[in-house]
């Protein structure tokens, strides 16, 4: 078993308690989206080195006894609608192309607060409505879309890109063929 395979309440629990790190987590997590995401395309935005410096940070500050609550160190994908301060924002649409906004959304913002590691962004249909939507693949079936504006979200979640999501369904992550 792989870190990422973890749910969310173990993946805290042991991080919490030292038996793993918030590192550790993030790139299990980073190595599994790797392998994976040129196939799904559930990210918009990977922020590897970001994670892995918030992951430090976190390993630090649990260590020292300021554990901030059960989503610190947890990896975790934040649709593309919510901007992150110094990370392509785009809300998967062209004309937001190259944006990169410098304050964090409330969302973004609280998210940090709590200690989540920040992998990325995921992917959406344009601005969470339609027109122009990156492909996102269905993790049960590649040649499919889960569509929806929570597309990337849905299969990072059942790809096991972070375990914030895993084990929701209780069942095993989805295999790329």
């Amino acid at each position: 078993m792989e870190p990422f395979d973890l749910d969310f309440g173990a993946a805290s629990a042991a991080i919490r308690e030292g038996r793993l790190s918030p590192l550790e987590l993030t790139d299990s997590c980073l190595r599994r989206l790797q392998a994976v995401e040129p196939r799904i395309g559930a990210f918009a935005h990977v922020s590897a080195e970001r994670a892995r410096e918030a992951a430090r940070q976190a390993e630090h500050e649990i260590a020292a006894g300021r554990w901030r609550g059960p989503l610190h160190g947890i990896p975790i994908g934040v649709k593309d609608l919510f901007d992150t301060a110094g990370v392509p924002s785009t809300s998967s649409s062209r004309v937001r192309s190259g944006r990169v906004p410098q304050e964090d959304s409330a969302v973004v913002e609280r998210l940090r607060a709590a200690g989540a590691i920040l992998l990325g962004q995921t992917q959406t249909h344009e601005f969470a409505y339609g027109g122009v939507t990156p492909t996102t693949r269905n993790p049960w079936g590649l040649d499919r879309i889960p569509g929806g504006s929570s597309g990337g979200s849905g299969s990072g979640l059942a790809f096991c890109l972070h375990p914030a999501n895993a084990g929701v369904f209780e069942m095993p992550c989805a295999a790329v063929r």
